[in-house]
Formats: structure tokens, C-alpha cells, sequence
């Protein structure tokens, strides 16, 4: 049976790693469920155009700290402008 010894800090590597993994695969999960949203309420996808005119792109709001588990993710927000009163009432 072969034995294996790990010191300290190569399991503090190994789960700080781990730990960046899972933190990036939140980031873009919420990004991209962010970016979606936008697309639903919009109607169209990046750089398309559609009949009926609900605002457009607008960039980003400043990035927001979001608690995931147990640590922060940072996260880039879509604007939204120029969205008629009748849509923003109606949702």
C-alpha cells in the first residue's frame, strides 16, 4: 500500500484552487442568468432588432458583491435604457 503525506500548505493550495473554481463558475452562472434576463425583457438578443421597441443595452452598473456559500462573488449588472413608461409599468 504506498502512502501519500501532504503538508499543510499544499492542501491549503489545493483548496484555495478549489475554491476559486467554484467562486468563477458562480460568477458566470449569475452572468449569464443576468444577461438572459435582459434578452426576455427586451425581446431580441445582443445586437438584433425587433418590432416592438422595449429600450435597449446600456452597459453594465458598477459591479455588485453578491454572498454565494461562503464567500463573495463580484458580479457586472446590464443597464437597461430608454424603456417606455407603458413597458416599465406592465414589467
Amino acid at each position: 500500500m504506498r502512502e501519500v503525506y501532504q503538508n499543510e500548505d499544499d492542501t491549503n493550495v489545493v483548496d484555495g484552487t478549489l475554491e476559486e473554481m467554484v467562486r468563477e463558475g458562480a460568477r458566470r452562472m449569475l452572468a449569464a442568468a443576468l444577461e438572459e434576463e435582459v434578452n426576455v425583457f427586451l425581446g431580441r438578443d445582443r445586437y438584433e432588432r425587433s418590432e416592438e421597441f422595449r429600450g435597449y443595452r446600456n452597459g453594465h452598473h458598477p459591479s455588485r458583491e453578491l454572498t454565494v456559500g461562503v464567500s463573495a462573488v463580484e458580479v457586472k449588472v446590464p443597464r437597461v435604457s430608454d424603456v417606455p413608461a407603458e413597458v416599465s409599468a406592465n414589467g
